[in-house]
């Protein structure tokens, strides 16, 4: 699964820690100076993974396996996020930790 870069804002497989490459999205100062070419972002994988404030996490999957891969992970509370996932007068309490959008 893909994840953004926080430096950056691109997306990044996590694989580009460390001192072997400094143009990497991770090593970035402001962003500028990422060697990040659009290509690479419009056509990377449909998967995700998003760290959200307050904790929580949103993955974005692109088949059936990668849902059992983060249930594999997760030992918390989810909820599947499809078409229009509304809220409404009905709040969940307490909202769940993962967020697995199947659209």
């Amino acid at each position: 699964l893909m994840g953004v870069c926080p430096k950056s804002g691109v997306m990044c497989h996590g694989k580009c820690k460390g001192e072997h490459n400094k143009t990497a999205p991770d090593n970035c100062v402001d962003g500028s100076d990422c060697d990040v070419e659009f290509l690479e972002v419009a056509l990377a994988l449909p998967s995700l993974k998003l760290e959200l404030q307050g904790g929580c996490q949103w993955y974005k999957v692109s088949n059936v396996n990668e849902i059992f891969e983060i249930f594999e992970m997760l030992k918390c509370s989810y909820m599947f996020v499809g078409g229009s996932t509304s809220k409404g007068i009905l709040k969940y309490k307490p909202p769940p930790d993962v967020y697995i959008d199947i659209n």
